[in-house]
């Protein structure tokens, strides 16, 4: 429930600030961007907010080539900001451990936190899109957790069904155990792309591991 990312805390003079909720994958092409469309166009189509209400963005990416999540929200009246203002391109990671990068990772915070003020300014919520896995960036210590922590944002995990229930579970526990290391709420999780022919005997068989198993998680 999106109501339940609200991001604590208000601005200078007593403004409520927009709810934030960091979607993160358990793996790259898990369906991220998609998903932050069908909630996008849920909420608007459901009334719960006007377009207008509503910012996504992808604050560190890998792609410098709009994608179809930013064309779509253009087309809807969604203020969205697909590309950067970090961008992992190919090589960074070297440069940095060698250091030939000049920014620090507190730099590149700061530039994140900056562009997800900026565009979420008037807004009710704002959709902030991971990249990859969670501990993509980690070598320059911005990683997933990193930039969720540093925003305030609790973590929505998109996980994968993989070859059987179990190890639905192993990928999501070993996504969950890393989110909380740094000390970061994830709020659920959804498991995308299960085939129709699974649905009925995994969707009980993961509520039951997680109610009962990790109930506080």
């Amino acid at each position: 429930r999106m109501e339940e990312g609200k991001h604590e805390g208000k601005k200078e003079g007593g403004e409520e600030r927009a709810k934030r909720v960091f979607v993160s994958g358990a793996q790259s092409t898990v369906g991220k961007s998609t998903l932050c469309m069908g909630f996008i166009g849920y909420l608007i189509s459901s009334g719960t907010y006007l377009p207008t209400e509503i910012a996504y963005i992808k604050p560190v990416t890998q792609c410098e080539e709009v994608q179809l999540v930013s064309k779509w929200c253009h087309k809807k009246g969604v203020d969205q900001r697909g590309i950067g203002p970090l961008v992992f391109y190919t090589g960074l990671t070297r440069e940095f451990v060698t250091g030939q990068v000049d920014e620090t990772a507190e730099d590149m915070k700061r530039k994140i936190v900056s562009a997800v003020e900026k565009i979420e300014k008037n807004k009710k919520l704002v959709l902030i899109d991971g990249i990859g896995y969670p501990s993509v960036g980690s070598v320059i210590g911005v990683s997933n957790a990193d930039v969720a922590k540093v925003l305030n944002a609790p973590v929505l995990i998109i996980g994968r069904c993989g070859a059987s229930f179990g190890d639905a579970v192993d990928n999501m526990n070993l996504n969950l155990n890393w989110f909380h290391t740094y000390k970061v709420r994830v709020i659920g999780a959804i498991f995308n792309k299960v085939p129709t022919s699974k649905i009925d005997e995994l969707e009980p068989l993961l509520r039951l591991y997680f109610e009962e198993k990790r109930p506080e998680k």
